[in-house]
């Protein structure tokens, strides 16, 4: 999950499809966590480096009877063991600076002897370039990002890709989508971008990644819930029941085009990201974040304006 939260969600049917072809050994899950943290789990968990550790169905946390208590990690892995009959690890990244995100993914990677690493963004603000005047939320995203880059430039992993699902989503958060279509040309013609799948409803995988999300407390996300009106069908104002308390008084456009996963090489996603300088080094969270902020700051005038779909 490239942004953390229920992005890991929007890469469930790769997930299980990947495990199909290779073998439930070969393939790993992971995240970026927004709450618990290792020290509020017991058992303690397995880490690796200072800001990753496993999460499996057995984790226990101090929080769990919390009315606000958000650990998607630790649900879908709870949904998977009961569906599956085998116990899975999600490795959860806590936010940190992407020195530590980097060093910490460099450790699984190396004792999992992993050697492709796919990022999968639920909406499509993982593809703007920072140049936008709205970038949705990047922080998140760019930290996974930078981090991963990091380590196919220290020959830790060969392969990196990004995988954005639910194009359109993001207009709540300021996105344009002719934007984002316009950095996909840039990323077609320099060679990075590699093309577009849909999500199908009669995809097996499909019907996992419904069935994880109905299981794991579906208000959560509206992404997710945004992405299954889509597959269902939906098209215009549809809001999904499990998020209709949140969605009501906003007017969504639900469409075919939130279905199709984008898929391009990581390395050209970055090389057009336009803070990234300010933030490979970030040693804490709040520096990286500041390192985006600061680059926004400094450009404002020369930021892209939003561009209105044609037809």
């Amino acid at each position: 999950g490239c942004g953390g939260g229920y992005d890991m969600f929007s890469g469930v049917p790769l997930f299980y499809a990947i495990r199909e072809r290779l073998g439930k050994d070969n393939v790993f899950i992971g995240n970026l966590a927004f709450t618990a943290q290792p020290g509020e789990l017991s058992p303690p968990p397995e880490t690796y480096g200072r800001c990753c550790y496993g999460v499996t169905a057995a984790a226990k946390s101090q929080l769990a009877a919390s009315h606000s208590y958000y650990f998607p990690e630790k649900q879908f892995a709870t949904w998977h063991e009961k569906k599956h009959g085998d116990a899975i690890t999600v490795f959860t990244f806590v936010r940190s600076g992407v020195k530590h995100y980097t060093e910490a993914m460099t450790a699984v990677c190396t004792k999992h002897n992993v050697d492709t690493i796919i990022l999968v963004d639920g909406g499509t603000d993982s593809l703007c370039k920072g140049d936008e005047q709205g970038v949705g939320t990047p922080s998140e995203d760019s930290l996974s990002m930078i981090s991963v880059d990091n380590c196919r430039r220290n020959g830790v992993v060969k392969n990196t890709l990004l995988v954005a699902l639910g194009w359109g989503i993001d207009h709540f958060h300021g996105v344009n989508g002719v934007n984002v279509l316009e950095n996909i040309g840039e990323l077609t013609r320099s060679g990075h971008f590699l093309g577009a799948f849909t999500l199908h409803r009669n995809h097996h995988e499909a019907a996992l990644l419904l069935d994880a999300y109905e299981n794991c407390k579906p208000a959560n996300s509206i992404v997710t819930s945004s992405v299954a009106s889509a597959v269902a069908g939906g098209v215009g104002d549809v809001h999904h029941p499990a998020t209709a308390d949140r969605t009501r008084g906003s007017k969504l456009f639900i469409s075919a085009m939130m279905t199709l996963y984008w898929v391009a090489q990581l390395d050209g996603v970055v090389a057009n990201m336009r803070y990234a300088h300010r933030c490979r080094d970030s040693k804490s969270y709040s520096e990286h974040v500041a390192g985006i902020r600061e680059w926004r700051d400094e450009h404002e005038k020369q930021l892209r304006a939003p561009q209105q779909f044609p037809h």
